[in-house]
């Protein structure tokens, strides 16, 4: 067996038991040519190799922090826009709750005028019913009385036509004269005591001023035969 057989038991042998390192492999990449501008021309700066690791590590704390500042201002940002869309959503949700009131209110002003003005429609329409029933009522009453004053005038006239033909006047105007004593049928009427003759006479026409031969007119007459109200009636025809 040779020396250069390998043996576990065997010491290294420095010429031929060699081992290479590729230096490159661990060294960091060379600085650019302002980093190794600015390292040179500092004094006392330690050289560029002997910081290059620390500097690296401070170089990623800065890159962490900076990243971390830039989520925090992306989640301050997502927040302050989810809270102006809150707030949108609240200023919208309270502008179309005031919307819908107002429409309400509107709504509600509408029902009541239309009710208020079918309610005075209608106490017009009552108006203007009781109105109309009442003229009517009235035209009615106002026909009846004159046809009743118009049969009350024919029965009075045939009344006191049939008095002056039962008596020998021609007319309620004529003088009769008997006795050396003449009198009008108005006369005649107070002397049988007639209200009913004596307004039938009336309402033909007679005069209750005329005189009789003793000067008395018809009421002068009645005041001297009434005894004890008995011409009281006749009195009351003659006012």
């Amino acid at each position: 067996m040779g020396q250069s057989a390998c043996s576990p038991c065997g010491m290294a042998d420095p010429t031929t038991d060699i081992v290479k390192v590729d230096s490159t492999l661990l060294a960091g990449p060379e600085p650019n040519a302002k980093d190794a501008v600015f390292m040179a021309d500092t004094p006392g700066r330690v050289p560029w190799g002997e910081l290059r690791g620390p500097v690296w590590h401070g170089q990623g704390i800065a890159e962490e922090a900076a990243a971390e500042a830039a989520a925090e201002e992306e989640a301050a940002a997502e927040a302050e826009a989810e809270a102006r869309a809150r707030e949108d959503a609240t200023t919208g949700t309270a502008d179309q709750d005031w919307a819908r009131r107002q429409a309400e209110a509107e709504a509600q002003a509408e029902a009541e005028a239309r009710r208020l003005a079918e309610e005075r429609a209608l106490a017009a329409e009552c108006i203007a019913k009781a109105e109309r029933e009442a003229a009517e009522e009235a035209a009615r009453k106002a026909v009846a009385q004159m046809q009743a004053a118009e049969e009350r005038e024919r029965k009075e006239n045939q009344q006191a036509v049939r008095m002056l033909s039962a008596r020998g006047f021609k007319s309620v105007s004529s003088l009769r004269r008997k006795c050396f004593k003449a009198s009008y049928p108005l006369h005649v009427a107070v002397e049988e005591n007639s209200a009913a003759m004596v307004k039938a006479l009336l309402a033909c026409g007679a005069d209750k001023a005329w005189k009789n031969s003793a000067g008395q007119t018809p009421h002068a007459l009645a005041s001297k035969l009434n005894k004890k109200g008995s011409h009281a009636a006749v009195l009351a025809a003659l006012l």
